[in-house]
């Protein structure tokens, strides 16, 4: 964390032209995340335990491409969080994708303590687009909307790739 304050700063002290996008628990269809982690686990039968009480909201990649795309054409600089809107833990995110995905899995919530991680990550990593929102040019929506989109998108392939993996 302190690392990319740090980049931000310098980045914003150059002058330069910037567009800094603060953001967090990315997922998509492309690449590694939460989602596919769980996914594969559930489907190789085993039971999950996950993390009930660290706060975030799981943010579509496809609307943060969105959101970058909006502020590119609007010609806007500066620095902006971009996350999906609402709040939720780990825990309440793999259950409801697993109920969109209808699969019924053994699932848990258990404390960060119990799941240990080679980074630290945050207890809240909420971010507010309230910046966004002022200008008029928030894209953002609630995570659960666009959890059921990409569900109902990408189920089959989800689970196709997460068998093949």
């Amino acid at each position: 964390g302190e690392s990319k304050l740090e980049g931000e700063r310098q980045v914003l002290a150059s002058g330069a032209e910037s567009l800094i996008l603060r953001t967090a628990w990315v997922y998509g269809i492309a690449g590694p995340n939460f989602l596919k982690a769980v996914l594969k686990r559930a489907l190789a039968g085993q039971a999950l335990k996950v993390v009930d009480d660290q706060w975030g909201a799981p943010t579509w990649s496809y609307r943060l491409a969105r959101q970058i795309r909006r502020l590119i054409a609007e010609d806007v600089g500066g620095l902006f969080h971009a996350a999906a809107e609402g709040a939720a833990t780990w825990y309440e995110v793999a259950r409801e994708f697993f109920r969109l995905m209808k699969l019924d899995v053994d699932l848990s919530p258990c404390q960060t303590s119990e799941y240990p991680t080679a980074a630290r990550r945050p207890a809240n990593s909420r971010l507010e687009n309230r910046r966004l929102r002022a200008m008029g040019l928030c894209e953002m929506t609630d995570w659960r909307e666009d959890l059921a989109e990409f569900v109902a998108r990408f189920r089959e392939r989800l689970i196709e790739e997460a068998r093949a993996s």
